[in-house]
């Protein structure tokens, strides 16, 4: 891969404490074009938290919604936004690690990219 082509979507509620990792850790990805996180009528700060984890790449938009959708209406919302042609979910208290989309992307011959999860 030599652009960056992948949108991070982050579905996000009550996540002020957490999503300031999820967003860096997405940033940090050469592959990645864009993250989209979703506040879903959040109660606390996250918009806000999240809008400061902004990196000034200029790749980190924040929708807010003032009605809870749930998770699946968050992540659709977030899809429709992207413009990359490749989509990967992070939840709001969760990260990646280092090199991830590096190794998914490692070989040209796929159709679909998945992983598994870690458990820590």
């Amino acid at each position: 891969m030599t652009e960056p082509q992948v949108c991070v979507i982050i579905a996000a509620r009550n996540a002020a404490r957490t999503i300031p990792v999820a967003i860096a850790s997405a940033l940090r990805e050469p592959e990645v074009a864009e993250v989209v996180v979703v506040d879903d009528a959040s109660t606390d700060d996250t918009a806000k938290v999240a809008r400061g984890a902004d990196d000034g790449s200029g790749r980190l938009s924040v929708i807010r919604f003032d009605v809870n959708g749930g998770p699946s209406f968050a992540r659709n919302a977030a899809i429709a936004s992207s413009k990359s042609p490749f989509i990967s979910i992070l939840d709001a208290d969760d990260f990646f690690l280092e090199g991830r989309f590096r190794e998914l992307f490692a070989s040209a011959d796929w159709d679909f990219a998945a992983d598994n999860i870690m458990m820590i």
